[in-house]
């Protein structure tokens, strides 16, 4: 190998989201007036004279109802919502700002078959240009058939560490618990300090210092700064545990909320949106927490959040027309999904404040993003296989089981991923200091 000069690390376009100030973090019950206009209209807030104050009958825990038959209820933003966890009930936002610090984690091994490119803005200061925020975890192993660019840096936790038949780039660090295998004519540009706990073969430029274990082959088409020798070791960059003693009890929330909630003192029952309808529909949520028991919908929905809510859906959620998600300044919402989650093209999330709208699924079901779709959102689905065979365009975070991306073919179009900066100060208002970048 020839060790080269230190290259200056490229820099590349930001993509950017309409600034939205507030964030908060959101459980409680359910209040707010409801103003709505569409084809379909459900009502999800109880007549009130006045200003349309909280009906009798305030829950106890935050998003659940108080006494037997009473309704919950909550009034402005509400309290923030709590999530189960093995630690106790936790605040939604900070486990946000712990769990999706990358902009792609996949706990299971990762193959990317059409082009990825993460990149990274902040939906709260539309002046932060960060692509470095931007990286991509894999707890399992990492094997490309297409391009990878990641803004940020790449962390591989499985022993079979990386196989790449196409460009494969780094933006920051860049670490593998295994060999990097640079096949045919691919090559690999890793542009801050590499760490791989195994051979390195192909045509590798690291634009750092490359730190290898003293039992390792490097090739002679391996470029870096300096080589290193000693022990490596890479952690699992993903928190992909589930269930009551998992990172956070999705299933358990969803029962919690199904035995008590606001829905009759809103109106509507928890078949409001399962008919599968032809009508565009509209759903206001206050403060509070709500219950369905599935999703089925051949038009578009909007939610329009004015406080810190929290949906939950036993079954599952399919979309053919989108899912709309406005958020009044610092509202937030929790979508928590028991079933699969299906999308077919459209826009599913709040375009102008991802890191506000996080989607939590509890089961090892499918999550299919059909007919490249626009995701805004922080979506957790560590037990979910996600397919994207068209491509994908998510700003936000994507936290998955297993990705399958593109359809192997060369007209499959390019996959991005903009990381939302403001998801790691998320749980500042629920006193979690902000998470920093991964290095």
């Amino acid at each position: 190998m020839t060790v080269a000069p230190r290259a200056r690390a490229s820099s590349w376009r930001r993509v950017g989201a309409a600034a939205l100030a507030g964030l908060a973090v959101p459980l409680a019950a359910l209040a707010a007036p409801l103003a709505v206009g569409c084809q379909r209209d459900i009502r999800l807030l109880p007549s009130a004279g006045g200003d349309g104050g909280a009906a009798a009958g305030h829950g106890g825990a935050a998003g659940v109802g108080g006494a037997a038959g009473s309704p919950a209820a909550c009034v402005g933003l509400g309290d923030p919502i709590l999530l189960p966890t093995a630690g106790g009930a936790t605040c939604a936002a900070a486990l946000e700002a712990r769990g999706h610090r990358f902009a792609l984690c996949a706990c299971d091994a990762l193959s990317i078959d059409g082009k990825l490119r993460t990149d990274a803005f902040d939906s709260t200061d539309s002046s932060v240009s960060d692509d470095v925020s931007a990286a991509v975890g894999v707890d399992g192993a990492l094997h490309t058939t297409a391009e990878l660019r990641a803004g940020g840096a790449i962390y591989v936790a499985d022993a079979a560490g990386v196989t790449a038949l196409d460009h494969l780039q780094a933006g920051a660090s860049f670490q593998s618990n295994g060999p990097l295998a640079m096949q045919a004519s691919s090559k690999a540009d890793l542009l801050a300090d590499a760490d791989v706990a195994g051979d390195v073969s192909g045509t590798v430029n690291v634009t750092g210092t490359l730190h290898v274990p003293a039992s390792a082959t490097v090739g002679p088409d391996v470029q870096a700064s300096a080589v290193v020798t000693g022990a490596v070791s890479v952690t699992a960059p993903c928190d992909c545990s589930t269930g009551p003693a998992g990172f956070v009890d999705v299933a358990g929330a969803i029962a919690a909320a199904a035995a008590s909630n606001g829905d009759a003192a809103a109106g509507f029952t928890s078949e409001a949106l399962a008919a599968g309808s032809a009508s565009a529909a509209r759903l206001d949520l206050g403060c509070g927490a709500f219950y369905l028991s599935a999703v089925s919908a051949n038009a578009p929905i909007t939610l329009a959040v004015h406080g810190r809510a929290l949906l939950a859906v036993a079954g599952s959620l399919t979309l053919v027309g989108g899912l709309t998600v406005t958020l009044d300044p610092s509202a937030e919402l929790d979508l928590l999904i028991g079933g699969w989650l299906t999308t077919s093209g459209g826009t599913v999330g709040a375009p102008d404040a991802p890191a506000r709208f996080r989607i939590w699924i509890a089961g090892t079901d499918p999550l299919v993003f059909a007919n490249q779709p626009t995701i805004a959102a922080v979506v957790h689905a560590p037990g979910a296989a996600a397919s994207a065979p068209d491509g994908l365009t998510l700003s936000g975070s994507l936290l998955v089981g297993s990705l399958a991306l593109g359809d192997g073919s060369q007209s499959a179009p390019q996959s991005l991923l903009h990381y939302d900066r403001a998801i790691l100060s998320a749980g500042v208002p629920c006193g979690e200091p902000a998470a920093a970048v991964v290095p």
